[in-house]
Protein backbone atom coordinates (compact mmCIF):
# COMPACT_ATOMS: atom_id res chain seq x y z
CA UNK A 1 0.00 0.00 0.00
CA UNK A 2 2.82 2.38 0.36
CA UNK A 3 3.92 2.07 -3.26
CA UNK A 4 0.08 2.63 -3.95
CA UNK A 5 -1.54 5.17 -1.84
CA UNK A 6 0.89 7.82 -2.64
CA UNK A 7 -0.76 9.73 0.36
CA UNK A 8 0.14 10.26 3.72
CA UNK A 9 -1.58 7.42 5.68
CA UNK A 10 -3.54 9.88 8.29
CA UNK A 11 -6.57 9.00 6.64
CA UNK A 12 -5.93 5.36 5.92
CA UNK A 13 -5.93 5.16 10.23
CA UNK A 14 -9.08 6.80 10.72
CA UNK A 15 -10.65 4.73 7.71
CA UNK A 16 -9.69 1.79 10.32
CA UNK A 17 -11.10 3.48 13.58
CA UNK A 18 -13.93 4.26 11.50
CA UNK A 19 -14.66 0.63 10.51
CA UNK A 20 -13.71 -1.12 13.46
CA UNK A 21 -15.79 1.23 15.56
CA UNK A 22 -19.00 1.43 12.99
CA UNK A 23 -18.47 -1.36 10.62
CA UNK A 24 -17.54 -1.27 6.94
CA UNK A 25 -20.66 -0.26 5.49
CA UNK A 26 -20.54 2.16 3.07
CA UNK A 27 -23.41 4.17 5.21
CA UNK A 28 -20.71 4.08 7.89
CA UNK A 29 -17.91 5.10 6.38
CA UNK A 30 -19.49 7.98 4.58
CA UNK A 31 -21.59 9.41 7.65
CA UNK A 32 -17.73 9.69 9.41
CA UNK A 33 -16.80 11.56 6.66
CA UNK A 34 -19.97 13.89 7.18
CA UNK A 35 -17.47 15.63 10.00
CA UNK A 36 -14.65 17.17 7.99
CA UNK A 37 -16.98 18.33 5.68
CA UNK A 38 -18.79 19.77 8.37
CA UNK A 39 -15.99 21.19 9.67
CA UNK A 40 -14.52 22.35 6.63
CA UNK A 41 -17.94 24.37 5.77
CA UNK A 42 -17.78 26.02 9.51
CA UNK A 43 -14.19 27.14 8.82
CA UNK A 44 -14.90 28.79 5.74
CA UNK A 45 -17.71 30.44 7.44
CA UNK A 46 -15.26 31.88 9.83
CA UNK A 47 -13.11 33.14 7.20
CA UNK A 48 -15.87 34.68 4.78
CA UNK A 49 -16.76 36.93 7.99
CA UNK A 50 -13.55 37.90 8.18
CA UNK A 51 -12.68 38.58 4.53
CA UNK A 52 -16.02 39.09 3.20
CA UNK A 53 -18.90 39.22 6.22
CA UNK A 54 -21.66 40.99 3.87
CA UNK A 55 -21.61 37.86 2.19
CA UNK A 56 -20.26 35.00 4.31
CA UNK A 57 -22.76 32.64 4.88
CA UNK A 58 -23.44 32.56 0.74
CA UNK A 59 -19.76 32.48 0.43
CA UNK A 60 -19.90 29.26 2.51
CA UNK A 61 -22.88 27.56 1.01
CA UNK A 62 -21.02 28.40 -2.74
CA UNK A 63 -18.15 26.97 -1.77
CA UNK A 64 -19.94 24.07 -0.28
CA UNK A 65 -21.94 24.13 -3.21
CA UNK A 66 -18.89 23.38 -5.81
CA UNK A 67 -18.43 20.44 -7.69
CA UNK A 68 -15.00 20.40 -6.68
CA UNK A 69 -16.59 19.95 -2.51
CA UNK A 70 -19.74 17.52 -3.11
CA UNK A 71 -18.15 15.61 -5.26
CA UNK A 72 -14.85 15.16 -2.63
CA UNK A 73 -17.17 15.39 0.30
CA UNK A 74 -19.00 12.22 -1.19
CA UNK A 75 -16.31 10.23 -1.31
CA UNK A 76 -13.96 8.70 1.54
CA UNK A 77 -10.48 10.21 0.72
CA UNK A 78 -8.16 12.30 1.41
CA UNK A 79 -9.25 15.62 0.07
CA UNK A 80 -12.02 17.17 2.22
CA UNK A 81 -10.14 15.83 5.80
CA UNK A 82 -6.87 17.67 4.70
CA UNK A 83 -9.08 20.81 3.54
CA UNK A 84 -10.76 21.09 7.32
CA UNK A 85 -7.43 20.67 8.72
CA UNK A 86 -5.91 23.72 6.27
CA UNK A 87 -8.63 25.81 7.09
CA UNK A 88 -8.30 25.36 10.46
CA UNK A 89 -4.89 26.20 10.59
CA UNK A 90 -5.15 29.18 8.38
CA UNK A 91 -7.87 30.01 10.96
CA UNK A 92 -6.37 29.57 13.79
CA UNK A 93 -3.37 31.70 12.71
CA UNK A 94 -5.50 34.57 11.99
CA UNK A 95 -6.73 34.69 15.31
CA UNK A 96 -3.18 34.55 16.39
CA UNK A 97 -2.44 38.08 14.57
CA UNK A 98 -5.52 39.46 15.85
CA UNK A 99 -4.07 38.98 19.47
CA UNK A 100 -0.57 40.01 18.07
CA UNK A 101 -1.95 43.57 17.92
CA UNK A 102 -3.40 44.00 21.57
CA UNK A 103 -1.41 45.66 24.15
CA UNK A 104 0.23 43.28 26.75
CA UNK A 105 1.72 40.13 27.98
CA UNK A 106 -1.70 38.49 28.49
CA UNK A 107 -2.43 38.70 24.25
CA UNK A 108 0.94 37.61 23.64
CA UNK A 109 0.40 34.44 25.38
CA UNK A 110 -2.94 33.62 23.95
CA UNK A 111 -1.50 34.46 20.38
CA UNK A 112 1.36 31.92 20.81
CA UNK A 113 -1.67 29.44 22.21
CA UNK A 114 -2.94 29.71 18.67
CA UNK A 115 0.01 30.22 16.55
CA UNK A 116 0.40 26.58 18.30
CA UNK A 117 -2.84 25.14 17.21
CA UNK A 118 -2.31 26.62 13.72
CA UNK A 119 1.34 24.33 13.62
CA UNK A 120 -0.47 21.40 15.21
CA UNK A 121 -3.32 21.69 12.22
CA UNK A 122 -0.68 22.23 9.69
CA UNK A 123 1.08 18.93 10.56
CA UNK A 124 -2.16 17.13 10.69
CA UNK A 125 -2.80 18.38 7.27
CA UNK A 126 0.67 17.33 5.76
CA UNK A 127 0.27 13.97 7.18
CA UNK A 128 -2.83 13.65 5.19
CA UNK A 129 -2.03 15.20 1.90
CA UNK A 130 1.61 16.18 0.79
CA UNK A 131 0.33 19.60 -1.07
CA UNK A 132 -0.62 20.82 2.87
CA UNK A 133 3.12 21.36 3.34
CA UNK A 134 2.47 24.59 1.19
CA UNK A 135 1.39 26.26 4.33
CA UNK A 136 4.14 26.84 5.76
CA UNK A 137 5.35 29.20 3.02
CA UNK A 138 1.74 30.50 3.23
CA UNK A 139 1.33 30.99 6.92
CA UNK A 140 5.45 32.43 6.88
CA UNK A 141 4.51 35.05 3.98
CA UNK A 142 1.60 36.21 5.90
CA UNK A 143 3.83 36.78 9.15
CA UNK A 144 6.41 38.47 7.07
CA UNK A 145 4.04 40.83 6.03
CA UNK A 146 3.34 41.59 9.36
CA UNK A 147 7.09 42.15 10.14
CA UNK A 148 6.77 39.34 13.06
CA UNK A 149 9.91 38.48 15.19
CA UNK A 150 10.72 35.15 13.97
CA UNK A 151 10.83 33.86 17.42
CA UNK A 152 7.73 33.89 17.77
CA UNK A 153 6.32 32.34 14.51
CA UNK A 154 9.07 30.38 13.31
CA UNK A 155 8.42 27.11 16.20
CA UNK A 156 4.89 26.69 15.32
CA UNK A 157 5.53 26.07 10.97
CA UNK A 158 8.49 23.98 12.11
CA UNK A 159 5.44 21.64 13.90
CA UNK A 160 4.32 20.40 10.06
CA UNK A 161 7.80 20.38 9.02
CA UNK A 162 8.50 17.80 11.72
CA UNK A 163 5.65 15.69 11.15
CA UNK A 164 6.52 15.21 7.62
CA UNK A 165 10.23 14.13 8.65
CA UNK A 166 9.11 11.74 11.15
CA UNK A 167 6.83 10.44 8.44
CA UNK A 168 9.98 10.04 6.03
CA UNK A 169 12.07 8.60 8.36
CA UNK A 170 8.94 5.92 9.69
CA UNK A 171 8.55 4.83 5.90
CA UNK A 172 12.13 4.09 5.01
CA UNK A 173 12.72 2.62 8.68
CA UNK A 174 9.62 0.22 7.17
CA UNK A 175 9.83 -0.01 3.57
CA UNK A 176 13.39 1.14 2.70
CA UNK A 177 11.82 4.21 0.33
CA UNK A 178 10.71 7.86 2.14
CA UNK A 179 7.60 9.93 1.49
CA UNK A 180 9.12 12.63 -0.15
CA UNK A 181 10.99 10.72 -2.75
CA UNK A 182 7.67 8.84 -4.01
CA UNK A 183 5.86 12.56 -4.07
CA UNK A 184 8.87 14.05 -5.86
CA UNK A 185 8.88 11.36 -8.35
CA UNK A 186 5.62 11.00 -9.44
CA UNK A 187 5.40 15.02 -9.68
CA UNK A 188 8.35 14.78 -11.82
CA UNK A 189 7.20 12.17 -13.55
CA UNK A 190 9.99 9.90 -13.04
CA UNK A 191 7.84 6.63 -13.40
CA UNK A 192 7.17 6.78 -17.30
CA UNK A 193 3.85 8.76 -17.06
CA UNK A 194 5.26 11.55 -20.07
CA UNK A 195 4.20 15.00 -18.97
CA UNK A 196 1.50 17.08 -21.18
CA UNK A 197 3.14 19.97 -23.16
CA UNK A 198 2.92 23.60 -21.11
CA UNK A 199 0.45 25.15 -23.31
CA UNK A 200 -2.22 21.46 -22.50
CA UNK A 201 -0.88 22.38 -18.79
CA UNK A 202 -1.77 25.74 -18.73
CA UNK A 203 -4.99 25.09 -20.71
CA UNK A 204 -6.13 22.57 -18.63
CA UNK A 205 -5.46 24.08 -15.24
CA UNK A 206 -7.54 27.48 -16.39
CA UNK A 207 -10.23 24.85 -17.50
CA UNK A 208 -9.67 22.53 -13.78
CA UNK A 209 -10.18 25.86 -12.38
CA UNK A 210 -13.19 27.58 -13.57
CA UNK A 211 -14.66 24.30 -13.97
CA UNK A 212 -14.25 23.02 -10.48
CA UNK A 213 -15.51 26.62 -8.98
CA UNK A 214 -18.79 27.49 -11.22
CA UNK A 215 -19.10 30.93 -9.19
CA UNK A 216 -15.85 32.42 -10.90
CA UNK A 217 -17.98 32.04 -14.27
CA UNK A 218 -21.25 32.42 -13.28
CA UNK A 219 -20.77 36.03 -11.69
CA UNK A 220 -18.37 37.16 -14.19
CA UNK A 221 -21.28 39.09 -16.06
CA UNK A 222 -21.17 40.79 -12.43
CA UNK A 223 -17.70 41.29 -11.96
CA UNK A 224 -16.37 42.76 -15.22
CA UNK A 225 -17.21 45.29 -17.81
CA UNK A 226 -19.24 45.28 -20.67
CA UNK A 227 -15.94 45.43 -22.79
CA UNK A 228 -14.48 42.63 -20.97
CA UNK A 229 -17.65 39.88 -21.13
CA UNK A 230 -18.00 40.97 -25.27
CA UNK A 231 -14.00 40.50 -25.41
CA UNK A 232 -14.89 36.57 -23.66
CA UNK A 233 -17.65 35.77 -25.55
CA UNK A 234 -16.27 36.57 -28.83
CA UNK A 235 -13.25 34.59 -27.78
CA UNK A 236 -15.75 31.54 -27.04
CA UNK A 237 -17.85 31.56 -30.26
CA UNK A 238 -14.64 31.70 -32.38
CA UNK A 239 -12.97 28.95 -30.23
CA UNK A 240 -16.21 27.18 -30.50
CA UNK A 241 -16.63 27.58 -34.29
CA UNK A 242 -13.04 26.75 -34.88
CA UNK A 243 -12.86 23.62 -32.79
CA UNK A 244 -11.02 21.01 -33.90
CA UNK A 245 -8.13 23.10 -34.89
CA UNK A 246 -9.04 24.93 -31.26
CA UNK A 247 -9.07 22.08 -29.08
CA UNK A 248 -5.72 20.87 -30.88
CA UNK A 249 -3.84 24.63 -30.44
CA UNK A 250 -4.39 24.00 -26.70
CA UNK A 251 -2.79 21.00 -27.46
CA UNK A 252 -5.73 18.40 -26.37
CA UNK A 253 -6.14 15.14 -28.13
CA UNK A 254 -9.34 15.37 -30.03
CA UNK A 255 -9.60 14.17 -33.55
CA UNK A 256 -12.41 15.53 -36.08
CA UNK A 257 -15.20 12.80 -36.38
CA UNK A 258 -15.33 13.82 -40.48
CA UNK A 259 -18.37 16.07 -41.88
CA UNK A 260 -20.06 16.51 -38.80
CA UNK A 261 -22.57 19.12 -38.21
CA UNK A 262 -22.13 22.44 -36.37
CA UNK A 263 -22.94 21.16 -33.24
CA UNK A 264 -20.87 18.07 -33.42
CA UNK A 265 -19.07 16.60 -30.39
CA UNK A 266 -15.60 18.38 -31.37
CA UNK A 267 -18.06 22.16 -30.99
CA UNK A 268 -19.83 20.99 -28.42
CA UNK A 269 -16.64 19.50 -26.36
CA UNK A 270 -15.07 23.08 -27.19
CA UNK A 271 -18.10 25.07 -25.81
CA UNK A 272 -17.37 23.04 -22.67
CA UNK A 273 -13.92 23.12 -22.46
CA UNK A 274 -13.20 26.97 -22.99
CA UNK A 275 -16.22 28.22 -21.01
CA UNK A 276 -14.23 26.58 -17.99
CA UNK A 277 -11.03 28.06 -19.25
CA UNK A 278 -12.66 31.64 -19.56
CA UNK A 279 -13.50 30.77 -15.59
CA UNK A 280 -10.36 29.87 -14.85
CA UNK A 281 -8.71 33.46 -16.59
CA UNK A 282 -11.49 35.36 -13.95
CA UNK A 283 -10.24 33.57 -11.06
CA UNK A 284 -6.26 34.94 -11.67
CA UNK A 285 -8.07 38.19 -12.79
CA UNK A 286 -9.47 38.43 -9.64
CA UNK A 287 -6.42 36.93 -7.36
CA UNK A 288 -4.36 39.85 -9.27
CA UNK A 289 -7.07 42.21 -8.64
CA UNK A 290 -7.13 42.00 -5.27
CA UNK A 291 -3.24 42.36 -5.22
CA UNK A 292 -3.87 45.42 -7.04
CA UNK A 293 -5.53 47.00 -4.69
CA UNK A 294 -3.37 46.72 -1.75
CA UNK A 295 -0.39 44.31 -0.38
CA UNK A 296 -1.13 43.80 3.06
CA UNK A 297 -1.02 40.79 4.94
CA UNK A 298 -4.44 39.14 4.64
CA UNK A 299 -4.37 39.92 0.84
CA UNK A 300 -1.24 38.60 0.16
CA UNK A 301 -2.44 35.03 2.35
CA UNK A 302 -5.74 35.00 0.20
CA UNK A 303 -4.17 35.59 -2.87
CA UNK A 304 -0.50 33.34 -2.69
CA UNK A 305 -3.40 30.69 -1.69
CA UNK A 306 -5.30 30.79 -5.18
CA UNK A 307 -2.18 31.22 -7.17
CA UNK A 308 0.12 28.42 -5.07
CA UNK A 309 -3.26 25.92 -5.54
CA UNK A 310 -3.48 26.74 -8.96
CA UNK A 311 -0.22 26.03 -9.83
CA UNK A 312 0.03 22.90 -7.53
CA UNK A 313 -3.11 21.22 -9.51
CA UNK A 314 -1.45 22.57 -13.02
CA UNK A 315 2.45 22.04 -13.08
CA UNK A 316 3.09 20.30 -9.86
CA UNK A 317 0.55 17.17 -9.53
CA UNK A 318 1.23 14.29 -11.45
CA UNK A 319 -2.37 14.55 -13.31
CA UNK A 320 -5.00 17.52 -13.04
CA UNK A 321 -8.77 16.99 -11.80
CA UNK A 322 -11.28 18.21 -9.55
CA UNK A 323 -9.38 16.89 -6.20
CA UNK A 324 -6.36 18.95 -7.09
CA UNK A 325 -8.51 22.53 -7.47
CA UNK A 326 -10.58 21.70 -4.01
CA UNK A 327 -8.20 24.03 -1.89
CA UNK A 328 -9.41 26.81 -4.16
CA UNK A 329 -12.78 26.59 -3.72
CA UNK A 330 -12.94 28.67 -0.61
CA UNK A 331 -11.12 31.49 -1.44
CA UNK A 332 -11.79 31.77 -4.85
CA UNK A 333 -15.45 32.52 -3.46
CA UNK A 334 -14.02 34.82 -1.55
CA UNK A 335 -12.57 36.63 -3.98
CA UNK A 336 -15.95 37.18 -5.61
CA UNK A 337 -17.49 37.85 -3.03
CA UNK A 338 -15.21 40.82 -2.11
CA UNK A 339 -15.41 41.69 -5.73
CA UNK A 340 -19.13 41.96 -5.60
CA UNK A 341 -18.82 44.08 -2.33
CA UNK A 342 -17.72 46.99 -4.01
CA UNK A 343 -20.06 47.34 -6.43
CA UNK A 344 -23.80 49.28 -5.51
CA UNK A 345 -26.28 47.20 -4.03
CA UNK A 346 -29.73 46.88 -5.65
CA UNK A 347 -29.00 46.41 -9.65
CA UNK A 348 -26.86 43.04 -9.26
CA UNK A 349 -28.69 41.00 -6.10
CA UNK A 350 -31.15 39.41 -8.58
CA UNK A 351 -28.81 38.57 -10.79
CA UNK A 352 -25.96 37.27 -8.08
CA UNK A 353 -29.25 35.28 -6.46
CA UNK A 354 -29.90 33.56 -10.11
CA UNK A 355 -26.20 32.74 -10.63
CA UNK A 356 -25.67 31.49 -7.25
CA UNK A 357 -28.83 29.10 -7.98
CA UNK A 358 -27.47 28.26 -11.26
CA UNK A 359 -23.66 26.99 -9.29
CA UNK A 360 -25.73 25.35 -6.84
CA UNK A 361 -27.46 23.24 -9.48
CA UNK A 362 -24.40 22.25 -11.58
CA UNK A 363 -22.51 21.18 -8.75
CA UNK A 364 -25.55 18.86 -7.70
CA UNK A 365 -25.53 17.87 -10.74
CA UNK A 366 -21.80 17.00 -11.10
CA UNK A 367 -21.76 15.15 -7.94
CA UNK A 368 -25.71 13.54 -8.93
CA UNK A 369 -23.28 11.96 -12.37
CA UNK A 370 -20.60 11.17 -10.16
CA UNK A 371 -22.53 9.13 -7.87
CA UNK A 372 -24.19 7.23 -10.54
CA UNK A 373 -20.37 6.59 -12.32
CA UNK A 374 -19.90 4.76 -8.54
CA UNK A 375 -22.86 3.05 -8.61
CA UNK A 376 -22.39 1.71 -12.02
CA UNK A 377 -18.53 0.65 -10.90
CA UNK A 378 -20.80 -1.28 -7.60
CA UNK A 379 -23.43 -2.92 -9.99
CA UNK A 380 -21.03 -4.00 -12.74
CA UNK A 381 -19.04 -5.82 -9.60
CA UNK A 382 -22.42 -7.02 -8.42
CA UNK A 383 -23.49 -8.35 -11.89
CA UNK A 384 -20.11 -10.11 -12.76
CA UNK A 385 -20.30 -11.81 -9.51
CA UNK A 386 -23.62 -13.26 -10.03
CA UNK A 387 -22.67 -14.14 -13.53
CA UNK A 388 -19.71 -16.16 -13.29
CA UNK A 389 -19.80 -17.15 -9.91
CA UNK A 390 -19.32 -20.82 -10.56
CA UNK A 391 -16.49 -20.01 -11.84
CA UNK A 392 -13.29 -22.46 -10.28
CA UNK A 393 -12.05 -19.27 -8.82
CA UNK A 394 -12.90 -15.72 -9.50
CA UNK A 395 -9.93 -13.33 -9.97
CA UNK A 396 -9.58 -9.02 -10.63
CA UNK A 397 -7.41 -6.75 -11.40
CA UNK A 398 -8.27 -3.34 -11.24
CA UNK A 399 -8.97 -1.63 -7.73
CA UNK A 400 -10.97 1.68 -5.80
CA UNK A 401 -14.39 0.54 -5.47
CA UNK A 402 -14.50 -2.54 -7.59
CA UNK A 403 -12.03 -4.03 -5.15
CA UNK A 404 -14.85 -3.30 -2.28
CA UNK A 405 -17.53 -5.05 -3.83
CA UNK A 406 -15.95 -8.41 -5.89
CA UNK A 407 -14.16 -8.98 -2.52
CA UNK A 408 -17.28 -9.31 -1.07
CA UNK A 409 -19.30 -11.65 -3.73
CA UNK A 410 -15.72 -13.49 -2.73
CA UNK A 411 -13.20 -12.98 -5.92
CA UNK A 412 -9.39 -12.48 -5.35
CA UNK A 413 -7.56 -9.51 -6.62
CA UNK A 414 -4.40 -11.07 -8.56
CA UNK A 415 -1.04 -10.49 -7.64
CA UNK A 416 1.12 -11.04 -10.50
CA UNK A 417 4.19 -11.77 -8.35
CA UNK A 418 2.76 -14.59 -6.76
CA UNK A 419 -0.35 -16.17 -8.06
CA UNK A 420 -1.17 -18.33 -10.70
CA UNK A 421 -4.46 -17.69 -12.94
CA UNK A 422 -5.06 -21.96 -14.38
CA UNK A 423 -7.91 -23.16 -16.50
CA UNK A 424 -11.36 -22.67 -15.94
CA UNK A 425 -10.67 -19.71 -13.59
CA UNK A 426 -11.59 -16.51 -14.73
CA UNK A 427 -10.11 -12.77 -14.70
CA UNK A 428 -12.68 -9.77 -14.10
CA UNK A 429 -10.42 -6.34 -15.76
CA UNK A 430 -11.94 -2.92 -15.46
CA UNK A 431 -11.49 -1.07 -18.31
CA UNK A 432 -11.29 2.19 -16.68
CA UNK A 433 -9.31 1.86 -13.54
CA UNK A 434 -5.30 2.52 -12.59
CA UNK A 435 -2.76 0.23 -13.86
CA UNK A 436 -4.22 -2.30 -15.13
CA UNK A 437 -3.13 -4.88 -18.05
CA UNK A 438 -5.45 -7.30 -20.12
CA UNK A 439 -3.68 -10.49 -20.37
CA UNK A 440 -2.95 -11.00 -24.29
CA UNK A 441 -4.69 -13.23 -26.39
CA UNK A 442 -2.95 -15.95 -26.44
CA UNK A 443 -3.00 -16.92 -22.74
CA UNK A 444 -6.23 -15.99 -22.04
CA UNK A 445 -10.31 -16.09 -23.86
CA UNK A 446 -12.19 -13.13 -23.89
CA UNK A 447 -15.77 -14.66 -22.02
CA UNK A 448 -17.62 -11.66 -21.18
CA UNK A 449 -17.72 -7.97 -21.56
CA UNK A 450 -19.98 -6.00 -19.38
CA UNK A 451 -20.70 -2.05 -20.59
CA UNK A 452 -22.35 0.47 -17.84
CA UNK A 453 -24.76 2.63 -18.90
CA UNK A 454 -23.45 6.58 -18.02
CA UNK A 455 -25.57 9.74 -17.75
CA UNK A 456 -25.63 11.04 -21.66
CA UNK A 457 -25.81 14.72 -20.81
CA UNK A 458 -23.33 15.06 -18.12
CA UNK A 459 -20.27 12.98 -16.90
CA UNK A 460 -17.19 13.17 -14.69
Amino acid sequence: MYAVTRNPPLVGYGLALAGSLFGWSERALHLVFLFPAWVAAMATLWLARRWAPAHATAVACLSVWTPAFLVCASAVMSDVPMLAAWLLAIACWLQAADLERARGAPPRRRAGGWRLAAGLFAALAVLTKYFAVSLVPLLALHALALRLPLRRWVPSLLLPLAALAGLELTMRALYGVGAIGQAIGEALHFEGIPRPALLRQISEGLAFAGGSVPPVLLFAPLLWGRRVLAGGVALLAAATALAPASLAWAGLPVQAHGAAAFFGPERVYALNFFAMVLGGVSLLALAFDELRRSRDAERLLLVAWVLGAFVFAAFVNWTNNGRSNLPLAPAAVVLVARRLGRLPRPPWLPAAALAALVSAALAFAVAWADRSWSNGVRDAARALAARHGDAERLWFHGHWGLQFYLERAGARPVDWRRDTIGRGELLIVASNNAETHVPAAASAELVDVLLQPEPRWLRT
